[in-house]
This record gives C-alpha cells, structure tokens and sequence, in this order.
C-alpha cells in the first residue's frame, strides 16, 4: 500500500465516520509498539539477525552481536533459523 492509497482510505474513512483519523507519526508508532519501555525496542537495547532482517555483518547497534546478512527477504519467523 502506498503513502497515497493510505491517505485516501483516510479521507474515505473520516468521510463516512464523521471522526478524525490520521496515520501515526513515526516517534507515535515506536512509543506504542514499545509500550511504556524507555528501550530502543519493545525487547531491550539491542538487536541480533535472529529478531529481524537487516545487514548484520556492518556495524553492530548498540553492542549487538554481528550475525548474517540474508541480502533479501525473508519468511516471517524464518530468521532465527538459519
């Protein structure tokens, strides 16, 4: 889905509910998938390839440990298992 497609479906939907929506900002989106926690994710301070797909052979975050870098997607739950 696009930026656009998001905003239409918006529009739409104030449209027909007589509410304000919007999208969340970025910082709004990491505080409420963080909860309450003043941690950089929802699980702690750092990352490792087994929690996500990124290029884990640059340089770590925060101290994580170095892991695979996978260069493409991947299936959902796969990551910790390679």
């Amino acid at each position: 889905m696009s930026w656009n497609d998001a905003q239409a479906y918006i529009a739409w939907l104030n449209q027909i509910s007589g509410q304000t929506y919007r999208l969340l900002r970025e910082a709004e989106r990491g505080y409420a998938t963080r909860g309450s926690s003043q941690s950089a994710f929802w699980w702690g301070d750092t990352i490792s390839t087994a929690q996500a797909n990124y290029g884990g052979t640059g340089t770590s975050y925060n101290g994580s440990l170095r892991g695979e870098y996978r260069q493409a997607t991947v299936p959902v739950m796969s990551a910790s298992n390679s």
